[in-house]
């Protein structure tokens, strides 16, 4: 093909590898090349780069310049408003932080951090995290929140497909942490949330998933619900939370390293692998009772 990858044209020295733009471009990339069923390969040949380069520029590990996405997208005969989005997208890429819009409930960015962390934290202090929840929990918080009927429909499949962290379907070492006020719920009735406890002391028994618990309501003061990706194959640690526009990720080294401490203050208040099952179960028995 006559690339030479030496002399390939990158983004500017400011975007790094695992910032949410770069990912998020590289998303936007991989689906207007599936959509039309063009292989990888075929693409890069026809835009005259090594099929390695686009790989990594899918992939969020590098960014390319705005004249490559060009090519990318005329090659691909993408009609002007998607091309206008991932315009957009591109010219993100260049900060550490990036919200991807509620309406998007499918959420495919974080999806992607899921797909390729090595570690992920969780601190959920008033709801089971999406991940850990039972169908029939999901569909009961669905029905007491605000979500219009189209909105709940759409979150219900987006669950329905996303990638289970049982199953082994994703990489990343899962550790939990959940304000007590999660045991309890004013809306599932008792044997909803039997089967919820007790799918979360099923869970805690596998090895790449820790589930912990934070005692006293006061927990859920400490601070909104946040999750933290990192990963060692881009040496980013990104935080996950949400906003009133979306779904908010930032990769801002200060800020990560805010959140980290957070969450080492949090895990320090968690009760122990064996309390928080003890705690569980003991939930679980009162339920039982009553």
């Amino acid at each position: 093909m006559g690339a030479d990858l030496t002399n390939l044209k990158v983004a500017p020295a400011s975007t790094k590898p695992g910032w949410p733009g770069v990912f998020a471009l590289g998303l936007a990339l991989r689906r207007a090349r599936m959509a039309r069923r063009i292989s990888l390969r075929v693409l890069a040949y026809r835009v005259d780069i090594h099929p390695a380069v686009l790989s990594a520029w899918e992939l969020g590990l590098r960014a390319p310049k705005l004249e490559d996405v060009a090519r990318l997208l005329g090659c691909l005969h993408v009609k002007k408003a998607e091309y206008q989005e991932i315009i957009k997208i591109f010219r993100q890429i260049d900060g550490p932080t990036l919200i991807e819009p509620v309406s998007d409930l499918a959420n495919p960015l974080l999806w992607h951090y899921e797909m390729t962390a090595t570690r992920i934290f969780e601190w959920a202090p008033a709801l089971v995290p999406n991940r850990l929840q039972t169908a029939d929990y999901t569909q009961t918080i669905l029905e007491h929140s605000v979500l219009g009927e189209d909105e709940m429909s759409r979150h219900s499949l987006a669950c329905a497909a996303h990638p289970s962290i049982v199953d082994g379907d994703l990489p990343g070492i899962f550790d939990f942490l959940l304000g007590e006020p999660v045991l309890r719920s004013v809306t599932c009735s008792p044997q909803v949330m039997l089967d919820q406890l007790r799918y979360l002391q099923k869970v805690n028994e596998l090895s790449h998933i820790r589930v912990r618990i934070v005692r006293g309501d006061a927990s859920t003061n400490i601070v909104p619900p946040f999750s933290v990706y990192e990963s060692t194959r881009t040496g980013a640690t990104t935080i996950v939370h949400q906003s009133l526009h979306g779904v908010v990720y930032d990769a801002d080294p200060q800020n990560a390293g805010r959140y980290l401490a957070t969450t080492k203050a949090i895990q320090a208040a968690a009760a122990s692998d064996s309390e928080s099952m003890l705690m569980i179960a003991a939930t679980i028995n009162q339920l039982v009772l009553h």
